[in-house]
């Protein structure tokens, strides 16, 4: 049976959009937001003399400016980092089952040191390689709970 073709939503890329500034250098570097471009694969060129990894873009590309924003939350039993938007997107999500558990932003806490200080502070009872595996990389501060 073929499938069928879903749109992708303006909420689609905006979420996309998040995830990629959220998982970016912008962290890192300890950004409260990030410009991200947005284009289709279509618009990818390689030219010689490029280096590797190097790759041009054809015009028109979208910009979008987005804020670094993650919920720290459990999906399926499993820890992740979502974008806060998703919180408010998904109308049919009861408080119960969206199960946040704090707000993150970058900040000066490296992401090795994060998970004491979510147990300490928070009660939360995670493996350290479990935070480790859900945050971008960089240091990060609690926004609110």
């Amino acid at each position: 049976m073929a499938r069928r073709k879903e749109r992708i939503t303006k909420q689609d890329y905006e979420e996309c959009a998040i995830f990629t500034g959220c998982f970016s250098r912008a962290w890192r570097a300890g950004k409260k937001e990030a410009l991200i471009d947005i284009f289709k694969t279509t618009q990818l060129h390689k030219e010689k003399g490029m280096n590797a990894g190097t790759w041009g873009v054809r015009q028109p590309v979208e910009h979008r400016n987005v804020m670094l924003r993650l919920a720290l939350m459990l999906q399926h039993g499993i820890l992740r980092a979502v974008p806060e938007m998703i919180l408010r997107a998904v109308p049919e999500m009861t408080p119960a089952k969206k199960e946040v558990l704090i707000l993150l932003c970058p900040g000066s806490i490296d992401k090795r040191d994060i998970s004491a200080k979510l147990a300490l502070e928070q009660g939360l009872s995670f493996t350290h390689e479990e935070i480790m595996a859900a945050l971008p990389a960089g240091g990060s501060k609690i926004c609110r709970v």
